[in-house]
């Protein structure tokens, strides 16, 4: 079965993959988590923008070099072998588990409006039956999922660009405020707000490099993927810099900052009440399609492992679709605990703690990725060398705005893999 041959897919359903797995919650959940921080916000977006660009150009790189299923695993193969591979391959795998939960519970979340004030245990069934959809739909095999995620991409970022650009008829400038209203109280110094801005809004672009992970079920991917990368990724942060600036001209900042629905929020605004539901709706398919994404890309990255070695066999399985089932299983299971913690209210709260967890997590495993150019091909290309450095420093940085205790609860992610790294090497006899 794993050496079934797989219906691939094209340019567009590529760059739906790229937009969809970073146009989610984030674009959601971050003007109104942002807002706290004032005009400060915005110097995060373009750090943030700047330097997810710069990952996703080194990630282009990267897959021009080495064109195969895996996308960072992959790399840190390449240049440090299979240990490292390994970790690299369960931290991003355990991590997308988290990034998953976080999404649905937004997109139930948004719900609301459509379904009612509900009690704890019926919102975990829906989020249950949602991931559940899910799973099912990415049983019938990479291809399509690709063209599901094509039409939930367009039908997400219509909205993202329709309310934003409506939004600029009632601008108000004054609502951008540098000091006074961001340095208040222990907040800290405006490097230290930059700093943590920079890091909510990498959330933002998680997901850059989710078209490297699926380069063996694409077409051409030596072409398709570095052009669907950087095309991808430069309209995701036009559309987030967009939103944030049309949503804190429009609505006022202490407003914003306690907002459950922002964009909701902002159409009562503009176009007046009775949209609230259609606007959940939206909002409820734009975290559905990102969380199509992302479970198709961690499988496939779980999947890709294996056929390495650097997975144990059991995770190369699939079903007649091409589909790697016991992948699909595990994110599943995986995921329904996380839900369930969710159920506590005061857990439920600490959303920006995991977006903060997750984000840092994924900016070590790309500082590696970073760090695996520059030692493969940083002396072979001076010019994209410089970029890559650049990335790394930008990965630093961000990190360094991360509490210590979230950097380690990311070290226990990777630790999680011990047991699974022992079976695998007894099995395979890995060096």
């Amino acid at each position: 079965m794993a050496n079934q041959t797989v219906e691939k897919i094209g340019f567009w359903a590529v760059v739906s993959l790229v937009i969809g797995s970073q146009v989610g919650s984030g674009a959601f959940l971050l003007p109104a988590q942002l807002a706290g921080l004032g005009a400060m916000s915005l110097a995060g977006w373009f750090l943030a923008g700047a330097g997810a660009i710069s990952i996703a150009l080194i990630f282009a790189q990267l897959c021009m070099h080495i064109p195969k299923s895996g996308g960072p695993h992959a790399y840190v193969e390449a240049a440090f072998g299979k240990r490292f591979s390994f970790f690299t391959s369960w931290t991003y795998w355990v991590v997308s588990w988290i990034s998953t939960s976080v999404v649905i519970i937004t997109a139930v979340s948004y719900m609301t409006p459509l379904i009612g004030v509900q009690p704890p245990f019926v919102l975990f069934l829906i989020e249950v039956a949602i991931m559940a959809i899910i799973t099912y739909l990415n049983f019938k095999g990479v291809a399509a999922a690709g063209s599901i995620e094509i039409l939930l991409t367009i039908f997400k970022c219509l909205p993202l660009i329709i309310i934003p650009l409506s939004a600029f008829f009632f601008f108000n400038p004054e609502h951008f405020v540098f000091v006074t209203a961001v340095l208040d109280g222990s907040t800290g110094s405006i490097f230290s707000l930059i700093n943590k801005a920079s890091l909510l809004c990498l959330w933002g672009f998680v997901g850059v490099e989710t078209a490297t992970i699926t380069a063996g079920v694409i077409e051409n991917p030596r072409v398709v993927v570095p052009k669907a990368v950087i095309f991808g990724t430069i309209a995701v942060a036009v559309l987030y810099i967009l939103n944030t600036v049309g949503l804190m001209g429009l609505i006022p900042l202490d407003q914003l900052a306690v907002s459950n629905a922002p964009h909701a929020d902002a159409v009562r605004i503009i176009f007046g009440q009775g949209f609230d539901k259609l606007i959940a709706f939206i909002a409820a398919v734009a975290c559905i399609g990102t969380v199509n994404a992302w479970t198709l890309m961690s499988a496939q990255m779980a999947y890709s492992a294996a056929q390495d070695g650097v997975f144990p066999p059991l995770f190369a399985k699939t079903n007649k679709n091409g589909a790697p089932i016991i992948n699909l299983l595990i994110s599943f299971f995986g995921t329904i605990p996380l839900l369930a913690l969710a159920m506590n209210s005061s857990l439920l709260m600490q959303l920006d703690t995991l977006i903060t967890i997750s984000g840092a997590t994924f900016l070590s495993i790309y500082a590696l990725c970073m760090i695996a150019y520059l030692k493969l091909y940083g002396l072979k290309n001076v010019f994209y060398g410089i970029i890559a450095l650049g990335a790394l420093l930008f990965c630093a940085w961000a990190l360094s705005a991360a509490p210590l205790s979230h950097l380690g609860i990311c070290l226990l992610f990777t630790a999680t893999g011990l047991p699974i790294y022992w079976w695998n090497k007894r099995a395979r006899k890995l060096a």
